[in-house]
């Protein structure tokens, strides 16, 4: 064999999510505070200050991100962002229809010192919170390969 357990080809590795809501204001980019880890292989993820992934391991990896508004309201711009030192990465936006939610994921490369946080940004001309649930809002990745 390898050599290489098969439970660690994907680490590090990671699953956040909020464990409350999130005020999130309007026309503001506002940084996801996932706090809850369901898993963190490498304790690459600061579930406590920061709340960002920090692989420390050059690589390409999958990440990914969810947020869900509990509100009936629709509003023109709903986007979400994951950034790479605070510079977007992957980016989505659309219009929000009742009690919508978005997904974005795609891969990224990161080297040794790279950090990822995740964005959202609401337009309805006031404050909305995000669901503070497990299956709703998250924000997750993985190792997917070598530099």
């Amino acid at each position: 064999g390898s050599g290489v357990k098969q439970s660690n080809l994907n680490n590090p590795s990671f699953y956040a999510y909020k464990s409350s809501g999130q005020t999130i204001s309007t026309n503001t980019n506002t940084k996801v505070t996932f706090e809850t880890e369901l898993f963190d292989s490498d304790s690459k993820y600061d579930n406590s200050s920061n709340y960002r992934f920090t692989p420390g391991v050059a690589g390409k990896y999958y990440l990914f991100a969810n947020a869900r508004y509990p509100v009936s309201t629709d509003f023109e711009n709903f986007q979400m962002s994951i950034r790479k030192n605070n510079t977007d990465v992957l980016f989505m936006n659309r219009k929000h229809f009742h009690y919508g939610s978005m997904y974005i994921g795609g891969m990224v490369t990161s080297n040794t010192t790279d950090y990822f946080e995740a964005f959202i940004y609401q337009d309805t001309g006031g404050a909305i919170n995000v669901n503070g649930l497990v299956v709703q809002t998250y924000f997750g990745g993985y190792k997917i390969g070598g530099a």
